[in-house]
């Protein structure tokens, strides 16, 4: 198979790939990262916060299937694990978003972060999600769907948790 062959066959898997070459931008602020824009989850970018506050604050009362961008445990799975993946990394010395869980906005505990994305709401006012735990030893890191809790239930209260807000990314 001659060059111009081999250049062909490259450049349409590049194009019919679902795979995005850039990585996220990260947003941090004073040494804090509150969030990434342009993260690709399942082809699509979205852009993620990490927030302090109530399922019901931030996610529009959290009661409803509008209310969440993920809607599936799927879904949700799959963005908590591209947290883990392309967010939560060690990217300079200073810059140790793996390695210092502490430094995710919300948390304030060096072992862990526990950041939540709801996805369902459930009976009696309670929401399911997924849990992404970002430990300072990065083989501990862990996706979980996790049972319920109470739409009322306030990350502020937890020191090691905050909940991770997405929406699809403007295009630019």
């Amino acid at each position: 198979m001659n060059i111009k062959w081999k250049f062909a066959i490259f450049s349409l898997l590049i194009i019919f790939s679902r795979v995005t070459l850039a990585k996220p931008t990260l947003d941090i602020v004073a040494g804090q990262l509150v969030g990434a824009k342009n993260v690709d989850v399942g082809g699509t970018l979205y852009d993620v916060e990490f927030l302090d506050g109530t399922c019901a604050a931030l996610f529009s009362g959290c009661d409803g299937p509008d209310d969440f961008t993920f809607t599936s445990a799927a879904q949700v799975s799959d963005a908590a694990r591209t947290l883990l993946d392309t967010v939560f990394l060690d990217i300079d010395p200073v810059n140790q978003f793996d390695s210092s869980p502490e430094l995710t906005q919300g948390c304030a505990i060096k072992r862990r972060c526990v950041v939540v994305i709801p996805y369902k709401s459930a009976n009696l006012g309670h929401f399911r999600s997924a849990a992404v735990f970002n430990y300072t030893i990065p083989r501990q890191d862990a996706v979980r769907l996790i049972g319920y809790y109470h739409k009322a239930a306030n990350a502020m209260s937890l020191k090691d948790a905050t909940f991770a807000r997405w929406k699809v990314a403007a295009v630019p």
